[in-house]
């Protein structure tokens, strides 16, 4: 009887060991996926609290330290992102939205500085019979920069363009109007 018992202990032992170390292996491989991330990630608790981020997210925010503990707004200063995070919580629906954050290090941005931009989705997450979410930011500042630099290029060239053509309609006109030779025409 002591014996198996013994044996048994031991054998769970092992067991519970073994599934430990598989565990640890498994979070540790999901970390390193997480912190490799080129999009940054929070997940927010059922709280509203900042549970996990990944190295991404802070390089955009520019915050050394982890989020762990704080509020959305606190972690993200955008009243929209704030809001997203409350409907998705209590509506338990996926939300998409865009918005626009100051370069790291620049505390008030003046009017016409540089913004960050970022599409940010978020999704609800089942947490223990209550409700997270997961919010990706995707940074879509370049895009923004290329869409503002040909929407500039298309005025400048339709602007270059309509001096010539006004020229050329004003002696069309003055063709059609005036009476003249053939050959002079």
């Amino acid at each position: 009887g002591r014996l198996d018992h013994f044996v048994y202990s031991a054998s769970l032992g092992a067991t519970l060991r073994e599934q430990s170390g598989a565990f640890r292996h498994e979070a540790e491989r999901l970390n390193q996926v997480l912190e490799t991330m080129v999009e940054g990630v929070m997940v927010i608790g059922p709280d509203s609290r900042v549970v996990l981020e990944n190295r991404a997210l802070r390089g955009f925010l520019g915050v050394p330290t982890p989020l762990r503990g704080r509020s959305p707004i606190e972690s993200v200063r955008h009243p929209e992102f704030e809001a997203a995070v409350t409907r998705v919580l209590t509506g338990r629906q996926p939300e998409a939205i865009e918005i626009a954050l100051a370069h790291p290090g620049v505390s008030r941005p003046e009017a016409g500085a540089a913004l960050q931009a970022f599409n940010v989705n978020l999704t609800p997450l089942a947490w223990e019979g209550r409700t997270g979410a997961v919010a990706v930011f995707h940074d879509i500042t370049r895009v923004r920069e290329l869409e503002a630099l040909r929407r500039d290029f298309v005025a400048n060239a339709s602007h270059e363009l309509r001096t010539p053509l006004a020229a050329i309609g004003g002696y069309v006109e003055t063709l059609r109007e005036v009476e003249m030779s053939e050959e002079d025409r």
